[in-house]
Order: structure tokens, then C-alpha cells, then sequence
């Protein structure tokens, strides 16, 4: 199958540019600063009530690193075939828009979800070294990776589609960063005191709870939700719906681009 040797060379083209090692490098120590402000800060309070691993995940540095680092993962994506003049090659091959479109999509992921193994290996790491050692919540702790692992689906796929509709790798980033930016900030407005919005449309009224739609979809307040260990399956629906969305999307500008060439 194509989508194998595809998903083999983006790996092999991922792994052996020095940029993807230096992204690695630069997610572990952020993610490891973070962590360690984070216990440090616990510790020295004395607060109970949250875990190392929830304060984490819920520090607004956190989310700075995750609106960077996702863009920079995935501009190179098709981008980069631009750059490299292979575009041309890849749209003429026998092969099916969405065994490209995959093969890419999961390569990037694989990248993603190896830059937050640090994360896993400092927990594991405070409660086996420390004494006596930091409880560790097996539940809250697979939640919270779960919530990471979300977002980082949907993410890529914002990130795999700018990529593809731009021919510069700084453009395509520049795009996924403000996408996830206004996202973000989307759900920050369920924090907000907003009052229902009463609309009419052609003699039909509803009413728009603009801060239910926004608690639906705040990232924040999911990731909150899983560290607490409480799992909901709306977040779940929503970002593989998003993902499926925004590949669905990927796919038919890539068929517009080949049905042009």
C-alpha cells in the first residue's frame, strides 16, 4: 500500500533534518521548566488540592508552547515539496490524494506526540525519586495525556491544511499560529460575564448562549476537566470531528492543486 511507503519516507525526511531534533530539544527543556517551576511552586505552598501534572497542564506557558511548537512541526509538510520542486512529482504519482494527506498527517503526529514524552518521563521521575514519594494518579495522569494527545490531533490538521494551501513554510506557520491563537481565545470567553444573544432570522427568534458555545469549546477547560480525572466525551467528539474536518479539507485542496498541475 502507498500509505505506507509515503508514511515511511515523511518519517525518514522528519528525522533526518537537524530542525526536527532541535524542536525536540526545545519542547523537552520548556517542558521540563515548566514542570519544575510548577513542583517547585506546589511544594514550597504546600498545596494538596492539585497535582504537579495538573498545574502543568494548565499554566498559561503551556499553552504559549503549544501554539508555537505545533506550526513549527508541521509547515515543512507541503511546504516544503514546494520548495524542493518534488510538488510536481508527488501530484502525478498513482496515488490517491488521501494516502498523501494521511501519510503526512500521521508522520507529523508521531513527531508531536514524541515531543511530549519528557512530560511522561518527568512524572514518572518525581514519583519514583522522590521520598516519600509524590502520589501518583494513574486515571488523572492517562486523562491529561489523553486531553494532549486531542489536541494535538486536531492541531496537526490545522497545521497539515495551511500547509497545504501556501507555498512558504513562514506563511503556512504563521496561519496554523493564528488559528490556534483565536481558538484558544474562542474558549477564554466562557470566562466572560455575557449575557444570551436574542436573534431573529426571516420571523424565526432564538436565543445564543455565547458563553455556553465557548465553554464547549474552550481547550482550556478540557484539559482542566481531564487532569481532574473527569472524562466527557463531548471534547472527544469534537476535536476528531475538527480533524476529520480540516483533512477533509487538506484533501481537496491537494486534489484542486493536482487537477491544476
Amino acid at each position: 500500500m502507498a500509505y505506507w511507503t509515503l508514511l515511511k519516507k515523511e518519517l525518514w525526511s522528519i528525522f533526518v533534518s537537524p530542525v526536527a531534533y532541535a524542536v525536540l530539544t526545545a519542547c523537552a527543556f520548556s517542558i521540563s521548566a515548566i514542570f519544575v517551576y510548577c513542583f517547585s511552586a506546589i511544594n514550597q505552598q504546600n498545596v494538596t488540592s492539585i497535582s504537579v501534572l495538573q498545574a502543568t497542564a494548565t499554566l498559561p506557558t503551556f499553552w504559549i508552547l503549544v501554539m508555537f511548537q505545533v506550526p513549527v512541526m508541521t509547515m515543512r509538510t507541503f511546504a516544503e515539496e514546494f520548495k524542493m520542486g518534488t510538488m510536481e512529482m508527488l501530484l502525478t504519482a498513482p496515488i490517491r490524494e488521501w494516502e498523501v494527506v494521511l501519510a503526512k498527517y500521521t508522520a507529523s503526529l508521531i513527531f508531536y506526540t514524541l515531543a511530549w514524552v519528557p512530560l511522561a518521563v518527568n512524572v514518572f521521575y518525581l514519583h519514583v525519586l522522590t521520598n516519600p514519594p509524590v502520589p501518583f494518579y494513574v486515571w488523572p495522569a492517562t486523562l491529561t495525556f489523553l486531553a494532549i494527545f486531542l489536541f494535538g490531533m486536531f492541531f496537526v490538521s490545522v497545521g497539515i491544511f495551511t500547509s497545504v494551501i501556501t507555498r512558504n513554510q513562514i506563511v503556512s506557520a504563521i496561519l496554523a499560529f493564528v488559528f490556534i491563537f483565536v481558538y484558544f481565545c474562542i474558549g477564554l470567553l466562557s470566562y466572560l460575564n455575557l449575557d444570551p444573544w436574542k436573534i431573529a432570522v426571516f420571523g424565526f427568534s432564538f436565543t445564543l448562549d455565547v458563553r455556553e458555545i465557548a465553554s464547549y469549546m474552550s481547550a482550556l477547560e478540557h484539559l482542566t476537566t481531564f487532569a481532574r480525572g473527569i472524562f466527557d466525551t463531548r471534547p472527544v467528539v469534537l476535536y476528531v470531528s475538527g480533524t476529520m474536518l480540516m483533512l477533509f479539507l487538506t484533501q481537496r485542496a491537494l486534489l484542486a492543486r493536482r487537477l491544476q498541475s
